[in-house]
Formats: structure tokens, sequence, C-alpha cells
């Protein structure tokens, strides 16, 4: 275990990538996301190949494009969507290969057969201090094995429909909220700005917060386990932020997102990268390490 090359995928749910402090958002507060990215590589020009949940992961999961996959929409209720018969995903090539498996929150998945997961608690994708606690469950029973473990956070999709929509709305033992006033928000231009969007927008702020934290405690607990120096971390959002002319297009609020990617022995932990990348690239990338 101590020469194998483990694996932490970080997925955040509906989150552009302007709204992240290292971004360049100076009202949203993401210190853990920030402290990644000073120890790693920030990806300037990540793209998602499609702006929707479902077919994201779909991507995300096999490294094959979306008309390749056969997943073009979500897995559950009236759309029924799943991959194509021949299709891989990498956790069934890196299970195949002797690690352990995990995935801790929101799954999207379908069909569960082509998803071999060792580790697969039930609870709330936005309960991020039960998240970090059931990560740390995993390092102590993967203690003698490679690992491959996602961390998909349920943060921050939106609430509810009704209303502003965005919010944390239940108390977490262990996590206190940050407050966000609407009148400090400063709304992308793509959006009108107005009392309603504010109020939206500081409520979608205080669950990347909330998020944030959650990645910050998983990072603890990997720390803790011995195992971070031979682990590759990545941070994604799946797509845009849920706004109109965000989530379910392809202009590039819906399309472009956070990426941020640390291993071990970096030669210049800190800088940024321009290049192109998108979600084909992952799971290609992630058998290479």
């Amino acid at each position: 275990p101590a020469n194998a090359n483990n694996v932490v995928l970080l997925i955040s749910d509906n989150q552009s990538w302007f709204d992240v402090g290292c971004y360049g958002n100076t009202v949203v507060r993401t210190p853990n996301l920030d402290a990644l990215a000073s120890g790693g590589v920030r990806f300037r020009q990540a793209f998602a190949t499609t702006a929707s949940c479902g077919p994201s992961r779909a991507v995300i999961y096999t490294g094959l494009l979306t008309h390749s996959n056969g997943q073009y929409a979500h897995p559950h209720r009236e759309h029924n969507q799943e991959l194509r018969p021949e299709v891989s995903t990498v956790f069934a090539m890196l299970k195949g290969n002797g690690y352990q498996t995990g995935l801790v929150g929101k799954d999207h998945i379908r069909p569960i057969e082509k998803y071999p997961i060792d580790f697969k608690p039930k609870g709330s994708s936005r309960d991020v201090v039960w998240m970090a606690e059931q990560a740390e469950r995993f390092f102590t029973q993967s203690s003698a094995s490679p690992f491959f473990l996602v961390m998909s956070f349920g943060d921050p999709h939106p609430t509810s429909i009704d209303g502003a929509g965005w919010g944390t709305h239940k108390q977490l033992s262990g996590y206190t909220p940050l407050q966000y006033k609407p009148s400090e928000i400063r709304p992308p231009p793509y959006l009108p700005d107005n009392a309603e969007v504010r109020e939206g927008l500081a409520g979608y702020y205080q669950q990347i917060s909330r998020m944030d934290f959650g990645v910050g405690e998983l990072l603890k607990a990997l720390n803790n386990s011995g195992r971070a120096d031979d682990t590759l971390v990545i941070f994604i959002s799946d797509h845009g932020t849920s706004e109109p002319g965000a989530m379910g297009t392809h202009y590039e609020p819906g399309v472009r997102v956070p990426m941020i990617v640390r291993r071990p022995g970096l030669t210049h932990p800190g800088s940024v990268n321009e290049a192109l990348v998108t979600f084909s690239d992952l799971t290609p990338t992630i058998l290479d390490w």
C-alpha cells in the first residue's frame, strides 16, 4: 500500500467555474479548495461535455463522450437512461486491478452492475460531516489495498423549486453555516441584478462554502490515514450552476467548470494550467496514474 497510486475524486453538484475563491470570486469563501489549488494545479479551461448531472457523470466515469457511452439523460424516473452494454467504467477497471472502490454521496449511475463499488454507505450527500466520517471508515477498511474513492457532494445543487431555492436549511452537527448578505453579491453578467437573484446566489454561495468545509474534512481524514503522499486528488463540479443560461445549456456558464488536481511531489505547486481539458480526459488520466 505504501507504493500504491490511490485516487480521491471530489465532485460538487451544479457549480460554475468562477464560483470558487481561487478562480477569482471575491465573495464566496472556499478556503479548503483554495488551499488544494495552492498545493496543486488549477485548470482554467476545463469543460464538462454535457451540462446535466447524469450524463455528465457517465462521461466522467467512462472516459467516453455521450454518443459513445449511451447515457443521454438521467438514470432515474421517466428518463430511464443507462450505459450501453459494451461500456465499462473506471470503477470496474480499477476493481479488476486490485483496487478497493468507494462512492460516498450522490451517485446518479446506471446500471449498477457496471459500477462495482465496495463501499457505498447510505446517507445525505448534503451532510458533509457524515461524508467525511464515511471516508475515514473507507480509508481504514482499505489500508491493505490501493483505493479509488469518489466523494460526490449534493451541494450546491438547489434545495427547492420554491422561492430562492438555495441555502443550508438543515443544521449539521459539527458545522456552522456561513452567512452571505444579498447586498454583497454581484450577479454574473448573464443574470439580472435584482433582489431575487441576489437572494438565490447568497444561498448558493452558502452551499458552496458548506461543500468546501466537507472538502477540508475529507483532506484531514486522508492525511490522518497516512495515504496522502500516495494519492492523486481531483476536484471538479459536474457542470455549471442551475441558473438560466447555465445548467442544461452549452453556453460557457453551463459547461465550464472548476478543476483542481493535486498529486504528490509536484515541482511547481500552485501553478495554473491553460490547457483545454474535458471530462472525457478524467478516466484515462486516472488509469495512467
